[in-house]
């Protein structure tokens, strides 16, 4: 069983456990529960190694703007800088975001942001990031999910974290 939550995951696999049993009068194992958080409340960034800390836009008149995202870990901060069409705002907050993250892991690693889209997950809309992570010769795929809470702009962000965090924590 899959749950996308926007709370406490411990309390939603209680409690899904408890549905269960209630419903069918069997227990599942331990391990049959795997819990995604989406949004800010009781979401991985929340836990995670990286927090957003601030998205800033500078828009000049040609209709061209300069993201920046800073990311702290810890008392550490990291903030990284794209430019483009305002039109694409939250796809250069999404690749801020990337750009700050790469600034945090050093070299040796390279992120790059492979998709981002925005759907309705549980009737509440959300972004889902996918990174392309190369390491060490290798190339893995990471997902992350954040819910439309403050704006589109945060949700982004926070959808490149949550996939960042579910694989360096």
């Amino acid at each position: 069983m899959h749950l996308l939550i926007t709370g406490d995951p411990a309390a939603a696999v209680s409690d899904a456990h408890t549905l269960i049993y209630t419903l069918t009068g069997r227990r599942l194992p331990a391990d049959a529960i795997v819990v995604t958080p989406i949004g800010e409340s009781g979401g991985w960034d929340e836990y995670g190694r990286w927090r957003l800390a601030e998205i800033g836009v500078v828009r000049d008149e040609d209709e061209r703007i300069e993201v920046t995202v800073r990311l702290t870990e810890g008392e550490r901060a990291t903030t990284g800088l794209v430019r483009g069409a305002a039109e694409r705002e939250v796809r250069l907050t999404a690749l801020a975001a990337v750009e700050a993250l790469e600034a945090a892991l050093g070299e040796g690693v390279a992120l790059v942001l492979g998709d981002l889209q925005r759907l309705r997950l549980v009737g509440q809309p959300a972004y889902v990031a996918a990174l392309l992570l190369e390491m060490d010769g290798e190339t893995r795929t990471l997902l992350g999910v954040a819910a439309v809470q403050e704006d589109d702009r945060t949700a982004a962000a926070r959808a490149v974290l949550d996939a960042a965090n579910r694989a360096f924590r």
